[in-house]
Order: C-alpha cells, then structure tokens, then sequence
C-alpha cells in the first residue's frame, strides 16, 4: 500500500476515534464555603441507576450532558447536601428553560443528605491549565479532595496539579489491584466449586 495511502486511512481513522468526537461534560455544581466550583463526579448516579431513571420527556439531549441532569451540592457540617436537580427542557415556544426535578425525584425537602454516597469527591478550585474536550478530562492548577462514606466527609486533601495526578495514578493502580484480587478470589470459587 502507498505511503500516502496508510496516512490518508490513519488520518481518517484519528478523526473518527472516540476521543476526536468526545464532548466535554457539563459537571455537576459543589459550594464549597460559599463559593460554587465544578464537581468531577456525580454522586446521584448510583440513586437514579437503582431506580432506572430516564430524562423527562421535555428534557433536552446534548452530547455535553450524558446524563441528562445537572445536581447542585453543598458541604455543611461535614455533610454532603443535595441541594437541587436540574434538567434543560424545551418549552413550547421552542426556548429552553432549566427545570427542578428533584421533587420527583425525592419525597424529602431539599437540602437532602447524600447519605447513600460512599466515595471521592474531585473539586478544581484552581485555574483551568488545559482543557480536553472530553468527558471531565481537562486539568487544573489546584483540586479539592474529598473522601465521602456515608455522606459524610471522611477527608479533606488540598493539592496541586502534580499532586493531584500522583493521587490519580495511585488510586488507578489500587483499583486494578483491587480487581485482580476480585479475580483470584472468583478462580478460586470455581475451582472448588
């Protein structure tokens, strides 16, 4: 095959990869001593995957909000609060409205303990260094992190970017431990079995 013909073909391919067409999401909102910053996780998904949630009807799709929902969160008293759920929904006249949803989502009244999340809380506080228009990808000077069990706030770590992605590359390999362990024990399960 030509040269030219092996780089038109990678070219085509590298335009058509998932990365080329990713989208930036739109992050969930966290107040953090009364200022608003990005939130890189979502803790209500494992709430609305339980309960199979879809999008209300009027809800608007966009490749920059997968899920469909936008919730806003705050930390009091080393709680983690729900404080509301929002949806982008077509109106009538054609214009876009953003909705609450969380009353048909929750019987209680906001704020609402996230009691039910068990997990790390990722929040740049600093300045966007980069940005990667994929997913939560993009990398800031600064980031909050939060360890969360039970809904409450376990541990608070302040780091900056190189810290942040040593802490990344750490918790990576203890997932991938944690996962080969899992697959051992499951061996061995079928092996006496």
């Amino acid at each position: 095959m030509p040269r030219f013909a092996i780089i038109l073909l990678t070219l085509m391919w590298l335009s058509h990869s998932p990365s080329a067409l990713a989208t930036a999401q739109v992050p969930d909102a966290i107040e953090l001593n009364g200022v608003v910053y990005p939130l890189l996780n979502e803790p209500l998904d494992s709430v609305l995957e339980q309960r199979e949630w879809t999008p209300p009807a009027d809800a608007v799709e966009s490749s920059a909000n997968w899920r469909g929902y936008v919730a806003h969160w705050t930390i009091r008293n080393d709680t983690l609060w729900l404080l509301d759920v929002t949806i982008e929904a077509q109106q009538p006249n054609g214009e876009l409205d953003t909705r609450s949803i969380i009353r048909e989502l929750f019987d209680d009244t906001p704020p609402i303990p996230a009691s039910w999340y068990d997990g790390t809380l990722i929040v740049p506080d600093g300045k966007l260094v980069s940005s990667f228009h994929a997913g939560y990808e993009s990398s800031y000077d600064h980031y909050q992190v939060l360890v969360v069990e039970g809904g409450r706030i376990r541990e608070r770590r302040s780091m900056d970017r190189p810290a942040f992605e040593a802490f990344q590359q750490a918790t990576k390999a203890a997932r991938l431990e944690e996962a080969i362990q899992a697959e051992r024990v499951r061996a061995q399960r079928r092996k006496q079995d």
